[in-house]
């Protein structure tokens, strides 16, 4: 065997392999949020978003035995009982908590370890790195800007979202 075939040769059985390589880490798959790393999450950001509160909003809601914390963290989770399922050919597909389609979008690598999800019916883009059987996104700041209360503009901005690669 010359040299150049031998090169040839070794080049046509690395392909294969790199292109194993590439496909395990690629974000294919059904995901769902990590509930543990979720309550974290709320537990830092619920505080900070309480500290935005002005002093006269925070006695209106007491006065009125309003618990904004416990009510946020109930509305922040409602609904994240659900899975992502990403796609080979880049579809994206939301299912609720009964497992029936309750959405549709897109994702895309972005470069190197970052993938792009977006659903346009709820107007949403996230983003984020992909590491292995797990995923950590962030809201897109121009999804952000659209919210017209500060307060939810303030919570759609620092918000990370965790999912895990569910296996079987």
């Amino acid at each position: 065997m010359t040299p150049l075939s031998r090169r040839t040769f070794v080049a046509a059985c690395l392909i294969p392999l790199v292109a194993i390589a590439q496909e395990s880490a690629a974000p294919v798959g059904t995901w769902s949020l990590d509930r543990d790393a979720w309550r974290a999450e709320l537990d830092r950001l619920i505080p900070e978003l309480m500290g935005q509160l002005s002093a006269e909003a925070r006695r209106t809601m007491e006065a009125r035995d309003f618990d904004l914390a416990s009510e946020l963290r109930r509305s922040l989770s409602r609904g994240l009982d659900g899975t992502f399922e990403l796609r080979s050919d880049g579809s994206l597909v939301a299912f609720n908590g009964q497992g029936e389609p309750d959405g549709e979008g897109r994702w895309r690598p972005a470069a190197d370890d970052l993938v792009e999800l977006s659903l346009p019916e709820e107007r949403l883009t996230l983003r984020g790195r992909v590491d292995g059987d797990r995923m950590q996104l962030y809201i897109v700041p121009e999804a952000a800007r659209t919210a017209a209360d500060p307060l939810v503009r303030a919570v759609v901005e620092a918000m990370t979202i965790e999912l895990v690669r569910r296996q079987g």
